[in-house]
């Protein structure tokens, strides 16, 4: 049986053979590569106006919360500082980022601080036509692609897509044809007592070292790590922050220290549940239940 056989039945029976499946995947799973360049996420807003089950940024448990604006400046000065205006890519998300009143002065900010870099807005899609032509003039000139994401819902995608033409601003959509019936989802369950393989979870898992967030001066490997926050205060849980986890860009004296940092297993690794994945789950309206995100 090849590993993606091995890995179609793990996942069918989740809890048998755990240790098997551990020694298996700590095998078979090669160790991910430190970064040529650094790629990151600055959230715009915590809060989003779609709500989705099992949203691994926890945006439904989010108060209305922005992106502060003064520290924002400071961290995008620093690292451009530390990484020389250099990147390959940065994504602005959130939550949903167009709810952020200051996206246009944020565009402009990261733009001149990261001159050449692949520039990305990540929304669903839902305020595009209500954006003023401020913000399409100024995706425009800052070189900035549109990436709308994929779920349920219905948008007038062909009047966006006349919107960003007529714009001259590149928009891409993980779908076509304008509604879709159905979207699935994944759901990696929470261990809250933190017991779990912390080596094994950071090569299996697809954010770490790749959806790396910058916020209030740390750089995370995952975007899971910073915004557990909302998990904790919605259900008054405890699943803590170490200093292991973030790389301090202030104190940091290099890149190479911090691209190697960011290709380590942090310590809060341990909550994530990888060996109890479960795949095809359908899209909807988060209900605010602690199971969407917790193995309880």
């Amino acid at each position: 049986m090849n590993r993606g056989k091995l890995h179609e039945y793990f996942l069918k029976y989740p809890r048998i053979g755990k240790k098997v499946r551990e020694l298996f995947y700590m095998i078979t799973v090669p160790s991910k590569k430190e970064r040529e360049k650094i790629k990151f996420e600055i959230h715009l807003a915590e809060h989003c106006n779609l709500n989705c089950k099992c949203c691994n940024n926890f945006s439904p448990l989010a108060n209305e919360e922005y992106l502060n604006y003064d520290i924002f400046l400071r961290d995008i000065q620093r690292m451009k500082e530390l990484f020389g205006g250099e990147a390959e890519q940065i994504t602005l998300m959130g939550g949903e980022p167009l709810l952020n009143r200051d996206i246009c002065n944020i565009i402009c900010k990261v733009r001149h601080a990261f001159s050449k870099c692949k520039l990305v807005v990540v929304t669903n899609g839902i305020l595009l036509l209500n954006m003023p032509i401020d913000f399409w003039t100024c995706c425009f000139d800052n070189q900035v692609e549109i990436s709308v994401s994929y779920y349920p819902i219905k948008l007038e995608i062909e009047k966006i897509k006349s919107v960003a033409k007529k714009n001259n601003v590149e928009i891409k959509f993980e779908i076509e044809n304008g509604t879709i019936t159905e979207n699935y989802t994944e759901r990696i369950p929470l261990d809250l007592e933190g017991k779990q393989n912390k080596k094994l979870n950071f090569k299996m898992c697809y954010k770490s070292n790749n959806c790396i967030q910058l916020k209030d001066g740390k750089l995370y490997t995952c975007s899971l790590i910073p915004n557990i926050v909302h998990f904790n205060n919605y259900f008054c849980e405890n699943l803590d922050i170490t200093e292991d986890d973030y790389v301090d860009i202030y104190k940091a004296k290099s890149k190479e220290e911090i691209i190697k940092k960011l290709n380590t297993p942090p310590a809060f690794c341990k909550y994530c549940d990888w060996a109890n994945m479960e795949s095809g789950i359908k899209w909807g309206i988060s209900k605010k239940d602690k199971e969407e995100w917790a193995e309880l």
